[in-house]
């Protein structure tokens, strides 16, 4: 009967768990496009400034409304540098 436990919360651990590149809408889901976005578009960026918002972006403790606030500032510096994963 433990073993039978276990299943179900191993099963249901890898079922809730994700985050925002995951998509899917799954339990514990944390949906951050605005922070995916200046992860993605600051990834190559050779200035400091734009690798600090690469890491800033994919920093899952940054909340969406953190990344809006820093947004137009890491888009005018990450701009035409490519985007990334």
């Amino acid at each position: 009967m433990r073993g039978l436990r276990i299943g179900f919360v191993a099963l249901g651990l890898l079922w809730g768990c994700g985050d925002s590149e995951t998509g899917g809408g799954g339990a514990g889901l944390i949906e951050r496009p605005t922070c995916d976005e200046i992860g993605k578009k600051c990834h190559h960026s050779p200035t400091e400034l734009g690798q600090e918002c690469h890491e800033f972006g994919h920093d899952h403790t940054n909340t969406e409304e953190d990344c809006k606030a820093r947004y137009a500032e890491c888009m005018a510096e990450c701009e035409g540098s490519g985007e990334g994963h």
